[in-house]
């Protein structure tokens, strides 16, 4: 089976995106469990740099199984069709990604992935010619798990997406603040994934929250037979000893002092980060200093940059940037706890507290988040059974109170949520390939029959 994995973006992507670390899952796993499969994967040539990063464990291994379909092929291809016109195009394109890049700090994925070449770096990032590859691809089934993106429309193959959460409609007051066309965006959304639902893909969510509230909601054309439920494990991986650094190591690495709550994810409206913030106001108030570690930005809300600025906790405030998988095993086993106040994720539970629990040596405190209970229930817990130190989503004072709580006494912490990561890893990659093959397989043959 060859599989078409549509990842057309025209910007820069991170390897510890929650998406990109899902496709990365996802593609190890049906490459290990199918050795029939291949996969392409739709893209610009400027993004492959961090998709290989993010597929470092399993790259090598199966690189013979595994194309990147670019703009560039295309090109060199066709080159001699309306070239200047082309050229131009792609020149447009990357000067809007580079300029998104600037925009969201993230000059430093360039110089590390060494993107010397201007001439190639010039003509990435047509999207137009993408279509043509996938219009005469010869995949058995296209897989897509971003609204955005629209390559997945031109292939004739029957068609999957798979629907982490659509929080910037339910939350699109909060999205207003920094977006002020948040609208315009969500109704492009919103008719993107119409229009899949029109060539009758088939959809995929993580829970019935996200199903019911998300995709049945706003997706009105919707056939409720092609709606598929395909939960998911915690997306970390084991480091082996010898390839982690010391904990002094890893401090000097990142400059890192004192006590600190680790951070790995971005800073977005739906992460709730200005409640954190909020706590580490008060607990400085009181003397108790400590940092946040994070690889996103926290400076990229307006809200949360003048908080810092205006309560002095810059210097709180430790930015490391997109890290390796060893780098962020490090970041979570010598922390001292896992703050996760999140208003919604597309799991339920949020990755970052299932990369905590995972070390069974790390407390956590974790938000009241939307589609938490119905995420408990799945795996047979409830709010009551498994005691994550719940706060509501509004409640600084009882967030800082129980940081201040756990630093002082950590271990009772640990051990009663020792049994929340065991519920959650019954499950393994391993079935939801399979449940994503048997998805393939049925949308293969309704298609065959159709």
């Amino acid at each position: 089976m060859k599989i078409a994995v549509d990842f057309s973006n025209d910007f820069f992507v991170s390897h510890r995106e929650g998406i990109c670390v899902y496709n990365a899952f996802l593609i190890q796993s049906l490459l290990e469990n199918y050795p029939d499969i291949s996969i392409d994967i739709f893209t610009n040539e400027i993004n492959i740099p961090e998709l290989k990063i993010g597929m470092e464990t399993y790259y090598n291994k199966f690189k013979n199984r595994i194309s990147f379909i670019t703009p560039l092929q295309q090109m060199k291809k066709w080159y001699k069709i309306n070239y200047i016109k082309y050229f131009l195009y792609c020149l447009k394109q990357q000067i809007y990604a580079l300029r998104a890049a600037i925009s969201k700090k993230e000059k430093y994925i360039m110089r590390k992935n060494k993107i010397k070449d201007k001439k190639n770096f010039l003509i990435m990032g047509s999207i137009k010619s993408l279509f043509d590859f996938a219009a005469c691809s010869e995949a058995d089934i296209v897989f897509c798990d971003i609204v955005n993106l629209k390559t997945m429309h031109y292939f004739k193959c029957p068609k999957v997406f798979m629907l982490h959460d659509l929080f910037t409609i339910t939350l699109a007051d909060l999205f207003r603040e920094s977006t002020p066309n948040i609208d315009e965006i969500n109704q492009n959304a919103i008719n993107n994934l119409m229009q899949y639902a029109a060539e009758k893909a088939y959809f995929v969510t993580s829970g019935k929250y996200i199903r019911n509230e998300n995709l049945l909601k706003y997706i009105t054309n919707i056939s409720a037979d092609k709606t598929f439920i395909i939960p998911f494990p915690p997306m970390i991986r084991k480091i082996k000893a010898e390839h982690l650094l010391s904990e002094a190591e890893f401090r000097q690495k990142f400059n890192i002092k004192g006590t600190y709550i680790p951070y790995a994810s971005q800073n977005r409206h739906n992460k709730n980060v200005i409640l954190l913030l909020k706590a580490l106001k008060r607990l400085k108030d009181k003397g108790i200093n400590i940092s946040i570690v994070t690889t996103g930005d926290f400076f990229i809300l307006k809200k949360c940059a003048d908080f810092i600025k205006q309560n002095n906790l810059k210097s709180n405030i430790i930015q490391i940037g997109s890290i390796s998988e060893s780098d962020l095993y490090a970041l979570y086993k010598y922390a001292s706890m896992a703050v996760i106040p999140t208003i919604i994720e597309g799991l339920g539970m949020s990755g970052q507290c299932l990369e905590a629990l995972s070390f069974k040596t790390i407390p956590v405190i974790h938000a009241k988040s939307l589609g938490m209970k119905e995420s408990l229930e799945s795996v047979g817990l409830s709010f009551e059974t498994a005691d994550l130190n719940w706060v509501d989503l509004d409640d600084d004072k009882t967030l800082a109170d129980k940081i201040e709580d756990v630093l002082s006494n950590p271990q009772p912490h640990i051990e009663k949520q020792k049994h929340i990561i065991d519920a959650y890893t019954l499950r393994t990659w391993s079935d939801v390939a399979h449940d994503y093959i048997s998805i393939f397989n049925k949308a293969i043959k309704d298609n065959y029959h159709a």
